[in-house]
């Protein structure tokens, strides 16, 4: 899970361009929580926002919440483990 700083804002169907991004959800419209599909490096989002030309300002790792890390391990979530 990423936090994604960008200068222009995007919208869900912005994100659902990007072919390296599972889910996007919206802090507010510059700021966002990104997961990455598997297999997908941290690098590979970070020049698909810049292609797009919607200006990277901000890439960081989020730590899940207790709460979220249980929640994904309870519905079978395998990326719960990496969390």
């Amino acid at each position: 899970l990423f936090r994604v700083g960008v200068s222009r804002s995007m919208s869900d169907a912005d994100w659902s361009t990007l072919s390296h991004v599972a889910a996007a959800d919206a802090i507010d419209g510059r700021h966002w929580r990104v997961r990455l599909k598997p297999g997908v490096s941290v690098s590979e989002l970070a020049s698909a926002v810049v292609e797009r030309g919607f200006g990277l300002e901000e890439l960081r790792a989020e730590n899940a919440a207790l709460e979220q890390v249980f929640l994904a391990i309870a519905i079978g979530e395998p990326a719960a483990a990496a969390a």
